[in-house]
């Protein structure tokens, strides 16, 4: 499964370079302050673009906010002109329209990156304000190209994070069969449960939202049990485990591990199927990674 994800990750290499071109150039032009929304699955992308440059990119000031949340509680009030960036997944066509309609109407530049459209969404939204990813991975083929355009726009590149991260961005597939060995039994575990026990539940730290969300969307698409929670109030995930005959499965950071640590406790002492997928890397980079494996457990399962 593994030298699956490998050839995708070499395709993605060889096409990515003219779409990172222009999504540099339009973050190159933010001068102060960054919107990203997104819709849908597009949260997985936008959430890697927001730690990326929240941590590579401090002089510019980010947020994030669902379409929703952008158009009627954010945009009607904004004071200054604010550079906006839309990320949207599958089937977001009339939430693309609504985002590109309110950021005219304001005057703001934006730009909407999106998945295949047909021509007429198209002929709504103007061409130079459009980045369309047409691929069969588009939720990873957009988190890996914002994870190499931020980081080459990094702000601090003589800082030896910087470099480490400059490196490990330009060949990602060199680290799957190495992921993929450390974390075979996890992998193996949460395939397994997802095919047998009729309820598993995703919990996941705050760096670690991009795979689990990949995974709930596309267990959830094969029709299997599942539900997500986040993790960050221990006690709200606690109190969701009402069944003994539960798969938990969840996403960390070896940083993190004060956030899961009472998760896994109780929820070990009621009886449930624990499945601790924690990664021991770079906060930046462990999304990434994460995604990897989200992936080789999705290409696992089949359809």
């Amino acid at each position: 499964m593994s030298t699956k994800l490998i050839e995708e990750l070499r395709n993605i290499e060889g096409s990515v370079e003219e779409y990172k071109v222009k999504l540099g150039n339009f973050i190159k032009n933010v001068k102060n302050t960054l919107i990203l929304t997104y819709s849908g699955s597009g949260i997985i992308p936008s959430n890697v673009a927001y730690w990326y440059l929240k941590i590579l990119k401090p002089s510019i000031s980010t947020s994030m906010y669902s379409v929703d949340e952008f158009i009627y509680h954010i945009a009607p009030y904004m004071r200054n002109k604010a550079v906006v960036l839309g990320i949207f997944g599958e089937g977001q066509e009339n939430n693309a329209i609504r985002f590109r309609d309110v950021c005219v109407s304001l005057g703001l530049n934006y730009l909407i990156i999106t998945p295949v459209l047909d021509r007429r969404v198209i002929a709504r939204i103007r061409s130079n304000n459009l980045l369309i990813i047409n691929t069969s991975n588009y939720l990873l083929y957009v988190s890996l190209l914002f994870a190499k355009a931020i980081t080459e726009l990094a702000e601090e590149k003589e800082v030896l994070r910087v470099k480490r991260l400059l490196s490990e961005v330009s060949d990602f597939g060199s680290v799957v069969n190495e992921l993929y060995n450390e974390y075979k039994n996890a992998i193996n575990e949460v395939v397994d449960a997802v095919k047998s026990i009729d309820e598993v539940m995703l919990t996941y730290t705050p760096t670690m939202l991009s795979p689990a969300y990949l995974l709930f969307y596309e267990i959830r698409a094969r029709g299997l049990g599942i539900s997500i929670v986040n993790a960050t109030s221990a006690l709200q995930v606690v109190q969701s485990l009402t069944k003994s005959n539960l798969g938990l499965i969840v996403f960390s950071t070896d940083v993190e591990s004060h956030v899961i640590n009472e998760i896994l406790f109780k929820a070990r002492t009621r009886g449930c199927r624990v499945i601790d997928i924690r990664l021991k890397t770079d906060p930046l980079t462990a999304p990434i990674y994460g995604l990897f494996l989200s992936k080789i457990i999705i290409d696992s399962l089949g359809r």
